[in-house]
């Protein structure tokens, strides 16, 4: 009588079937690692552009009289309101209309006096009015002394 010789391919089989479990369980890994550094250099780039503008918008602020109607001529398509100015942007951080917009900086005049004036620079996500970046900017007003005075 013959005996039944068992092959051997069916634990190779279970061999490889562990293997693929493996692999495909480092790839999941690695993916989530991969998914996750993509949206932290996504929000890095957002961040970058935030700061950019928000610099540039307080530069301008801070290079003329302190009035916030005189951010006009820079961002024509801007919403101005009495102590608030909205400059909105796309996808691309280009300048756009409030209809388009992805992000919007939003400039908030908190004091002003005399001869200093305070705003409060915000960029935003337009939907979701998540703040990515704040700043602060001042503007003094020059004093002229005269034979009359300081004025």
């Amino acid at each position: 009588m013959k005996k039944y010789i068992h092959p051997k391919s069916s634990t190779f089989l279970i061999e490889l079937m562990i293997n693929i479990l493996i692999f495909l369980f480092i790839v999941t890994i690695c993916l989530r690692f991969f998914i996750k550094s993509h949206n932290i250099s996504e929000k890095t780039i957002e961040l970058q552009h935030a700061i950019n503008i928000c610099s540039n918008v307080s530069n301008i602020y801070q290079s003329g009289e302190p009035e916030l109607m005189l951010l006009k001529s820079e961002f024509p398509e801007a919403t101005y309101m009495k102590d608030c100015v909205i400059i909105y942007y796309d996808d691309k951080y280009k300048l756009s209309n409030e209809k388009n917009a992805k992000f919007c900086c939003i400039i908030t005049e908190t004091s002003k006096d005399k001869h200093l004036s305070i705003v409060n620079i915000n960029f935003n996500s337009a939907k979701s009015k998540e703040v990515i970046y704040s700043t602060i900017s001042s503007n003094y007003k020059q004093l002229y002394i005269s034979e009359g005075g300081i004025q």
